[in-house]
């Protein structure tokens, strides 16, 4: 699962390869800068972790009472955040493979795919031994 957080002018997307974009001067998100704005990053990571703690409502973790049944579920309308929040932890996008690594083999996967559809397996098979 991988989380985003928005704050004034910053997109920050906790994964395992974060990203930190400057959408007043790209709006687009194609240059990221979390090599080179470290201290704009862990803010951003540091509000995401807030907000996580506080709509989990954990205890030890929690900056407040935790957000209401009827709030979670209005934000979850809006589709700001789900009612229940996976038992990993909100690190756990932090961890594993970031998804802009695996792309590329998701990619050839569903091209095989698509040649088995069209009967082709023999330009299939090559692709998926891979």
């Amino acid at each position: 699962m991988l989380e985003s957080w928005r704050a004034g002018k910053y997109l920050y997307i906790r994964a395992p390869k974060p990203e930190l974009y400057d959408l007043s001067v790209d709006p687009n998100a194609t240059h990221n800068l979390a090599q080179s704005a470290k201290a704009t990053l862990e803010t951003m990571a540091s509000q995401l972790q807030a907000f996580d703690s506080h709509v989990a409502n954990e205890p030890g973790k929690s900056t407040g009472s935790g957000l209401t049944s009827s709030e979670l579920q209005k934000l979850a309308s809006l589709g700001y955040v789900g009612l229940q929040k996976s038992e990993v932890g909100v690190n756990a996008a932090t961890e594993g493979t970031d998804p802009k690594d695996a792309i590329g083999t998701a990619n050839k996967t569903l091209a095989a795919l698509l040649e088995l559809d069209d009967g082709k397996p023999e330009q299939a098979i090559p692709a998926l031994r891979q």
